[in-house]
């Protein structure tokens, strides 16, 4: 589950790139590569931060385009 206060003002467009990232595989894709999408779109931790808590800066962009990728789609 998404923690809406971790986002702020991003929490919208970060759900709905989400959303639109899984609805572009079937439930079983989703199954079999669903920690590769996240491995390609997590933040990257700022140098010295350590843990799950470390915040980091989520990339909109990259999620969608990794649905663009799934969907045959070129980036805008």
């Amino acid at each position: 589950m998404i923690r809406r206060q971790k986002f702020g003002e991003g929490y919208g467009p970060v759900l709905r790139a989400m959303a639109a990232l899984a609805n572009s595989y079937s439930p079983s894709e989703i199954a079999e590569c669903g920690y590769k999408l996240y491995e390609e779109f997590r933040p990257d931790v700022p140098a010295g931060a350590r843990g799950w808590g470390a915040a980091g800066v989520l990339d909109v962009g990259q999620i969608l385009g990794l649905k663009d990728k799934a969907t045959g789609l070129t980036a805008a």
